[in-house]
């Protein structure tokens, strides 16, 4: 055994076994199909014979009927088991199967087929002209023929069982085959598998034991980075949220000044009137509606920096032209001071239901990105504008900074992506507008770069579109 394992690989083995299987496989089919079509042939004769023996004497009582009741219906049935008797002789001539039948059909002293042509030709003459004594003849040929095709019948009989015999012998020779031809299998390539998969199984266990290790270490390495990542976050987060609140706190400063400046310029005014004796209550009242009228606009503007920064987060119906207006209350003092003309188009009474500071906070981080791209221009435009699509409020905001690189242009959203120093930046603020946008309120951001005119001149510009389900 062991000398013919070192000639025989498993490979070579395997190809052998597997040819002498197709070859067993094919050669039964094929035997099998022969010897079982031979069968289906040998049925279907011995049938048809056995039919040609019982048409020959029905066709002959049918003749006697016929002569002695001129029948019309029986002479059409005589007529078709006549054309049956002769397409069946056809048949039977074309599937002779051994030399012993061919003589019984066309070799003395049987000469079947010639026999039978002529009880064919009695049986047209019958039909043509019905008299006694071609029913006489028909008869009497008849009873000459039975016991020929009985002989025939006999003789197809015994083939089949002869072939019977051999489907038999050759079903046991390929079961014998079949059965050597499994056992060289098992011997020379099961076992020999179940071994390797037997090895293959341990060395797929220390495998996958080393696996488990180095993914553990690997899960510490990533856990340890993930850590970093977010305390890196945290701190840029705290790095945005101080710049925020500084870029906030100047806009408060310079909405205040004029206001202020108001307020002292009026109550100085009436002091020094006062002192002169020449204030009068026109000009008292007056001066304190002024006052009046500023400390309002002092206190609405410590409640609309309030409410943005306390950040409410709950759902509620509100109009797009309302969260605008708010936002570009919160950067008036940016927008004076940069000089930034600020172009609207609002369709009135659109509303939505959402989160209302969380969409200020994304037309924010929008504006200063366009007022930093707005820095070196002499003439600095922001547009705005809303409208509604289907069942969506969109939002449109271009400038005139002359548009985003197109090679940066697919990345703007993405985490930390910036392109102004660190210092000024943390990259941070269209990848939370984005998620604001996309995650927190289901709705769509897109940025492009577009070309337009505006009072005769040509500019371009980014533009950014929001689009928010209305309901």
């Amino acid at each position: 055994m062991k000398v013919i394992k070192k000639i025989f690989n498993l490979r070579v083995t395997y190809f052998i076994v597997f040819s002498s299987l197709m070859f067993w496989a094919f050669f039964a089919y094929f035997t099998m199909n022969q010897l079982i079509g031979t069968q289906k042939a040998y049925a279907k004769i011995i049938n048809i014979t056995g039919k040609q023996r019982m048409l020959s004497q029905k066709t002959t009582l049918i003749a006697k009927r016929i002569f002695e009741s001129k029948s019309s219906t029986l002479e059409e049935h005589f007529h078709i088991l006549i054309e049956t008797m002769k397409n069946d002789h056809q048949f039977i001539l074309a599937n002779l199967t051994t030399q012993e039948i061919k003589n019984i059909y066309f070799e003395e002293p049987y000469n079947l087929d010639q026999k039978v042509k002529k009880y064919f030709s009695l049986l047209n003459s019958f039909c043509l002209e019905n008299n006694q004594k071609l029913l006489k003849e028909i008869e009497e040929y008849s009873f000459e023929l039975l016991p020929i095709l009985n002989h025939a019948v006999y003789a197809f009989e015994d083939d089949s069982n002869h072939n019977t015999s051999k489907l038999k012998k050759r079903e046991l020779f390929i079961l014998i085959g079949t059965l050597i031809t499994l056992f060289l299998e098992l011997i020379f390539i099961i076992m020999p598998t179940i071994r390797r998969v037997e090895d293959s199984k341990i060395e797929l266990k220390l495998f996958n034991e080393k696996l488990e290790q180095k993914v553990q270490e690997q899960k510490d390495i990533i856990l340890k980075e993930q850590v970093e990542s977010v305390k890196k976050e945290r701190t840029l987060m705290e790095q945005s949220k101080m710049a925020s609140m500084g870029e906030m706190i100047g806009n408060i400063a310079h909405q205040w000044r004029q206001p202020l400046s108001v307020i002292s310029t009026a109550s100085t005014g009436m002091k020094m009137q006062k002192e002169f004796n020449t204030l009068k209550d026109e000009d008292f009242f007056k001066s304190c509606d002024v006052i009046n009228e500023n400390a309002q606009y002092l206190s609405k503007t410590i409640d609309d920096f309030r409410d943005f920064i306390k950040g409410k987060k709950e759902k509620e119906i509100f109009k797009i032209e309302d969260g605008i207006t708010s936002f570009l209350h919160l950067v008036e003092g940016t927008i004076k001071k940069h000089n930034i003309q600020i172009v609207l188009d609002l369709r009135d009474n659109i509303e939505i239901n959402s989160y209302k500071n969380e969409l200020i906070q994304c037309l924010i981080n929008i504006f200063n990105n366009a007022k930093d791209a707005l820095r070196d221009k002499e003439t600095k435009y922001i547009f705005l504008s809303a409208s509604t699509q289907e069942n969506n409020a969109v939002i449109t905001i271009k400038d005139n900074g002359g548009g985003i690189p197109e090679d940066i242009l697919p990345r703007i959203f993405e985490p930390y992506f910036t392109t102004k120093h660190q210092s000024q930046g943390t990259g941070l603020g269209l990848h939370m507008t984005y998620n604001l946008i996309v995650d927190g309120m289901h709705g769509t951001i897109e940025a492009s770069n577009v070309n337009y005119e505006c009072k005769g001149e040509n500019y371009t510009g980014a533009e950014f579109i929001i689009s928010l389900p209305i309901k």
